[in-house]
């Protein structure tokens, strides 16, 4: 989700990690913030962003592992 001015400029993007009734809750890491409601943001516009994947060259990776779902060993 992106919350915009009235000029249509758009300047935060958060992540939707969850529903509270029909509320929306929305995450971001610039200010810390973790399933906050829609409601508390003071934005005049608003629009959803749906990322249906992602392409990417893995070849050589450190990430193979975990681009594959195995667990980061932990220490």
């Amino acid at each position: 989700m992106q919350l915009g001015d009235n000029a249509g400029d758009f300047y935060h993007t958060l992540l939707v990690t969850g529903r509270r009734g029909e509320e929306l809750l929305l995450s971001a890491h610039s200010n810390d913030v973790y399933n906050r409601p829609l409601s508390a943001y003071d934005a005049p516009i608003a629009r959803v962003l749906h990322i249906e994947g992602v392409r990417f060259n893995v070849e050589n990776s450190c990430f193979q592992g975990l681009y594959e779902g195995e667990r980061l060993p932990l220490s």
